[in-house]
């Protein structure tokens, strides 16, 4: 079959999908495929097999407002078409689609469904594997969701300065470990130790804030928003608190049920890592260097404890630190092992301590970081092109911060019917039904 007859092949396929109990019947791509339709914010087809049902009158409603734009034209498109149709026709419950005159299509086509049809043996449910994040995902079930959670970042900034912070490293140390799925709120068990408690979360506080906006989001829309989501959309709006930019992110994330503490320093870079190490890490997330040269300017706001830097100030100073900047490293820890129970940093930035901006880059040019990495930031050829860029630049670093925040927001999460909507945050649901 040429490019032009499938193209129109899609534009009038051999078969309808009708919606039973419609009086008006959909086209076959309007309401099987197309990302623009949707219920809810899920694909008409995940919407079909996941909850048995459809409100056919929000689907009429939409279809009348949404134009149609069709996927680029393949053969592996118009498969996973008739694929997706096929799925609904296997709910037992509440038949959503059916299909008519199967015999007119084309025999190559047919073919390929059949081998389609072998695949789903094999591997989850097309539905599952085409459903994903989207913008406004709670727009119908919980459309206050991300007005609540934007309310109480702001309400908790104002109440306490160092929340922002805390969404922020949130988001770094949850979705790169595996997954956006919550997973670093969970408490630790008598098997299970949480990631919180590990190394590379020391210093990670303010947790049982993210269970006050659950609980604010939980009297609107109970067992709706899950914590995942919450994590992400907290982390926006604590950046724009911090004078950074506002980040339009997806949401759709369900909750994971376990902790992955075994594997954080697998995949969560360490601030005494190589440069090489953390560009692979962050790369296998689909982060490119500039992204995360970006992704470090993080470290223009908060703190570093003095246990993350006192190997460069003892027994001998590093002779890379700026030595104008070293008095005051010694000062604000004054001990080479300090006190883990003493509240013992120094200002990752001391000119805009509050504020996310471009002066970090300026300052790690000026030998000025504090860790080890910001360092090698500024050093390593591959990365101090970028470093120079976003210190001249801070509407580039911006750009540069938005994309990979966005990238790793997006990292593996769980949706469709995988993971759960806890109903707090720090326990997993199984906890809550055990006697």
């Amino acid at each position: 079959m040429g490019t032009e007859e499938l193209k129109e092949d899609l534009r009038s396929p051999p078969s309808s999908c009708v919606l039973l109990r419609s009086p008006n019947p959909l086209s076959f791509g309007s309401c099987v495929f197309l990302r623009s339709v949707t219920v809810n914010g899920t694909p008409l087809a995940r919407t079909c097999v996941q909850r048995k049902e459809l409100p056919l009158a929000s689907a009429q409603r939409r279809l009348g407002k949404s134009p149609i734009y069709p996927l680029p034209v393949s053969v592996f498109h118009l498969s996973l078409l008739w694929l997706a149709c096929f799925v609904c026709m296997w709910v037992e419950s509440g038949l959503c689609v059916k299909v008519e005159r199967m015999a007119m299509a084309p025999k190559g086509f047919m073919f390929l469904v059949l081998i389609s049809f072998s695949a789903l043996s094999l591997s989850p449910s097309f539905a599952e594997q085409d459903g994903g994040l989207v913008m406004n995902f709670y727009k119908e079930t919980c459309p206050q969701a991300e007005d609540i959670i934007r309310e109480q970042v702001k309400l908790l900034y104002k109440r306490h300065k160092n929340t922002a912070f805390s969404w922020l490293r949130n988001i770094f140390h949850d979705c790169a470990v595996q997954s956006c799925d919550a997973s670093l709120l969970l408490d630790s068990t008598r098997r299970t130790l949480s990631e919180k408690e590990t190394d590379r979360s020391f210093g990670l506080r303010n947790f049982r804030y993210i269970e006050t906006i659950k609980e604010a989001v939980e009297r609107e829309c109970p067992g709706v928003v899950s914590c995942a989501d919450i994590l992400v959309l907290s982390a926006r709006d604590g950046i724009v608190s911090l004078g950074g930019p506002h980040i339009p992110l997806k949401t759709g994330r369900r909750d994971g049920r376990k902790s992955r503490a075994e594997v954080v320093e697998q995949y969560l870079p360490d601030h005494n890592e190589s440069i090489s190490s953390v560009l692979e890490k962050f790369g296998a997330m689909g982060i490119n260097t500039p992204g995360v040269v970006a992704l470090l300017g993080a470290h223009s706001v908060g703190r570093t404890h003095c246990v993350k830097l006192v190997h460069r100030l003892y027994p001998e100073v590093d002779p890379v630190l700026n030595p104008d900047h070293v008095p005051h490293m010694l000062k604000k820890c004054p001990d080479s092992i300090p006190d883990p129970k003493a509240v013992q940093y120094v200002r990752n930035d001391r000119g805009t301590p509050m504020v996310l901006d471009n002066n970090y880059y300026r300052n790690i040019l000026d030998n000025k970081g504090l860790l080890i990495v910001d360092h090698q930031l500024a050093t390593d050829k591959r990365t101090k092109p970028y470093v120079k860029k976003m210190a001249k630049s801070q509407d580039y670093f911006f750009k540069e911060f938005s994309r990979a925040i966005t990238l790793l927001s997006e990292n593996n999460p769980l949706t469709g019917s995988k993971g759960e909507i806890r109903k707090q945050c720090n326990v997993a649901n199984k906890h809550h039904e055990e006697p």
